[in-house]
């Protein structure tokens, strides 16, 4: 049986996050050329652009983590899971029509600085009231 993850966002610059990310760009480094290799550093993950999450065991210790970089066409998302499972968290697919309409609403969002909180528990209480739940 799995153990299930508690999932906030929190910041990324912490000593136990920052060897998350170093044990990934480690995995990742011999699997592609140098070229290919694009780490983010821990002050680019900061940024108000970024929406960085932490999974925690039952424990408190961390023990995944993933970023979401919100700007005009372009999403990084990196994860812990990936070095553990050694495969992509989910199947990738072309976005469709819903998709595309809410990457430009995110980038909207982004963009006039709006719907920031201070918990998951703020963003989806809101997710529920905006969508009729």
């Amino acid at each position: 049986m799995k153990t299930p993850l508690h999932i906030s966002l929190e910041s990324p610059d912490q000593p136990e996050v920052a060897a998350l990310i170093e044990e990934l760009d480690a995995y990742q480094a011999p699997l592609y050329p140098a070229e290919s290799n694009h780490g983010i550093d821990i002050a680019a993950l900061s940024s108000k652009n970024v929406l960085f999450a932490v999974g925690r065991s039952y424990n408190g210790g961390s023990v995944a983590c993933g970023a979401l970089l919100l700007c005009p066409m372009y999403v990084r998302i990196f994860s812990h899971r990936i070095a553990v499972d050694q495969a992509f968290p989910l199947e990738m697919k072309v976005p469709n029509a819903k998709t595309r309409l809410a990457m430009a609403e995110a980038e909207e969002i982004v963009r006039d600085k709006n719907a920031r909180f201070e918990s998951t528990g703020g963003l989806f209480d809101d997710l529920k009231k905006n969508s009729g739940e």
